[in-house]
């Protein structure tokens, strides 16, 4: 369902995308900015637009919300990274101008990589990433540059492991269960999924396209979901027993007010289908995970500007725990 957002039409864009949301349709809306959209001079232009070059790049990526892409480029180039690689895997349609000149502009800190096909799993198929660490995310979430210094610092200390925002709990039934980690009292995780925003080794990005796993992402990129369930495994599998936990985030980093398209639900389709991928998965690799120690919880203290073990903040006591992850839950249950 294409759509141009103009002034005129934003209004009826965007009851049209959420009606396709709603029914749960395949089809995906396209939200599409014209060339002479007022935002490119934010984009372009911006004074607050850093020329340091930092120690990890941001790998956003993005398919048919440009609104939301045009709004994460220009924060992400404030903060102190290497560089803004942006996954363009709307690979029928050619790159924007806008976007293209804000590459131009910005050379040393803004690449673009085009998807060479139809296939979910081209969001990991980049090469060359410049330095330590890459944190991906999609292009429908923002988070603080300070957020993003403070995070990347934890994975410093444990840089063969995940670090990230969004913990998950797979259970060794072969099956997700998508509620467990914000239902609890006490947090429990045994991975993350890196496409809402997590640090980790690009090495782990040229293991995914290994060939020992070319069956397993046919099926993924086939069901169009599952590409962070298999990455979760391709981590695992490469730590050695003992040191298979993630390091998993809570609190404060993302941008709450942070308006863009509306994010694009799974399909009940797709959401079925997650844990019958998650099966063969496991018929395939075994179970790996681990669950993480308790001390490996961080908590973001924005007082302190930085993120303190579960253990040392004691909001784990607090009654209002249990309803907070539940409303986290609530805002992320998509996933």
């Amino acid at each position: 369902m294409p759509c141009s957002l103009s002034r005129r039409q934003v209004v009826a864009c965007s009851i049209a995308s959420a009606t396709v949301l709603f029914l749960g349709l395949q089809q995906t809306s396209v939200i599409v900015l014209d060339d002479s959209f007022e935002m490119e001079t934010e984009l372009l232009r911006s004074p607050d637009i850093s020329n340091e070059t930092g120690p990890y790049t941001v790998l956003i990526a993005t398919f048919r919300r440009d609104n939301c892409l045009i709004k994460a480029i220009p924060h992400y180039l404030t903060c102190n990274i290497a560089e803004v690689r942006v996954k363009w895997q709307d690979y029928k349609r050619p790159v924007p101008e806008w976007l293209q000149k804000a590459a131009q502009e910005h050379p040393d800190r803004l690449a673009i990589d085009v998807a060479d096909g139809d296939y979910l799993s081209s969001r990991f198929k980049v090469e060359n990433l410049i330095g330590e660490a890459v944190f991906t995310v999609d292009d429908d979430e923002r988070f603080s540059c300070e957020y993003l210094r403070q995070a990347f610092r934890l994975w410093r200390k444990t840089p063969n492991r995940l670090v990230g925002y969004s913990p998950r709990r797979l259970l060794d039934n072969g099956c997700y269960d998508a509620q467990a980690n914000y239902l609890s009292m006490y947090p429990t995780a045994n991975t993350l999924f890196v496409t809402k925003g997590a640090f980790f080794d690009p090495k782990y990005l040229k293991e995914y396209f290994s060939s020992k796993y070319d069956a397993l992402r046919k099926m993924v990129d086939g069901n169009l979901t599952g590409e962070d369930i298999l990455m979760s495994y391709i981590v695992a599998l490469n730590n050695p027993p003992g040191q298979r936990w993630v390091v998993p985030l809570y609190g404060g980093g993302i941008d709450e007010d942070f308006e863009c398209a509306s994010s694009r639900a799974l399909s009940k389709l797709s959401a079925d289908s997650r844990c019958a991928i998650q099966h063969h998965f496991q018929s395939e690799l075994g179970f790996p995970f681990e669950y993480t120690p308790w001390g490996d919880f961080y908590l973001w203290e924005k007082p302190a500007g930085t993120f303190l073990p579960f253990s040392a903040s004691g909001h784990w006591a607090m009654p209002w725990y249990p309803l907070r992850m539940y409303l986290r839950f609530r805002r992320n249950r998509r996933h």
